[in-house]
């Protein structure tokens, strides 16, 4: 039930009271002037206490509102410093890998290289004893 229709029932029952009541129209004009008086006051104090309300409702609303929004810049701030950390981190990180992978690859190049010079050594050893024994070969056939 709205506010609104009370005070209208209200005051249809005050008026149909009045008519109705056995008083001289003097003595009922003067009660519905009081009462209209009374009535009119109560309004008053309904309507301020609705504006200190909602004046209220609009200040708790505006701290509300800034709090929320202090919430949310420092929340901010904290995970913009967090991936600043983070992408530091991992920078740092991936240099790391970059000079392991580096260390790493001139290792295999060292050991590619001693490996290679000693098949050339092995090779040329191999050639000498190869054309060693093809001369003392070649010797013992000339010889028998």
């Amino acid at each position: 039930m709205k506010f609104s229709s009370f005070v209208k029932g209200m005051l249809v029952g005050l008026g149909v009271g009045y008519l109705f009541a056995p008083k001289s129209g003097k003595e009922t004009r003067k009660e519905i002037t009081d009462k209209l008086e009374d009535l009119k006051e109560q309004g008053m104090d309904y309507a301020e206490t609705a504006t200190e309300t909602g004046a209220e409702i609009a200040d708790t609303s505006k701290h509300a509102a800034q709090d929320v929004k202090s919430t949310m810049k420092d929340a901010a701030g904290d995970v913009k410093e967090t991936a600043q950390e983070s992408a530091e981190k991992v920078g740092e990180e991936a240099k790391d890998v970059k000079h392991e992978a580096d260390k790493a690859t001139d290792e295999v190049k060292s050991t590619a290289k001693d490996a290679a010079d000693e098949v050339k050594d092995t090779s040329k050893d191999a050639a000498k004893d190869v054309k060693g024994t093809a001369k003392e070969a070649t010797d013992d056939v000339k010889n028998k």
